[in-house]
């Protein structure tokens, strides 16, 4: 699947949020598409700031420099932001990478509005154990993250046989 579809499913769940964070956002892809598409601010944040300079070159680029923010700092201590900041929360192709799902899902929970939504696109396997680094989950095991005290999950569908997309909310 192309990143500009999977940036349009994304984008099609995002509601009338107007606040986002999209964590695990590299070079600003993705923070950049949204900026560009809704008109909306969009805050990056990556454990790396080694692409916040090509995410605001992009940004110039396509005249939405005062809607795309990056920001270095870690999904599962997220200081940097208050509770209930955001009204929505993106992560593609994030959370295989995310050592502590549970501590991560409970700091999105923190930032996240009431009301607000979680939309996380990311690789799977068909079975557990099977997977490279990068298919760390299977459809079922991702789905299991969102325990009904957590955030409740609103939609999980197959985009590809590799590439689920679930949507929760605060």
């Amino acid at each position: 699947m192309k990143d500009r579809v999977l940036y349009i499913e994304i984008a099609k769940r995002l509601g009338e949020a107007e606040n986002i964070l999209d964590i695990g956002c590299g070079e600003g892809k993705l923070c950049n598409y949204l900026a560009k598409h809704t008109g909306r601010k969009i805050t990056g944040l990556d454990i790396s700031g080694m692409g916040f300079k090509k995410a605001k070159k992009m940004a110039h680029k396509i005249k939405v420099p005062s809607l795309v923010e990056c920001v270095e700092g870690d999904v599962g201590n997220m200081i940097c932001f208050k509770d209930n900041i955001f009204d929505a929360v993106t992560m593609a192709y994030t959370l295989h990478h995310v050592n502590d799902e549970k501590r991560a899902l409970s700091e999105i929970k923190r930032i996240l509005k009431p009301g607000g939504r979680l939309i996380i696109a990311d690789y799977i396997i068909e079975e557990e154990g099977k997977g490279s680094e990068c298919h760390k989950f299977n459809f079922k095991t991702m789905r299991k993250l969102f325990p009904k005290e957590a955030l409740s999950l609103l939609e999980s569908k197959l985009l590809k046989s590799d590439l689920a997309l679930l949507v929760a909310i605060k």
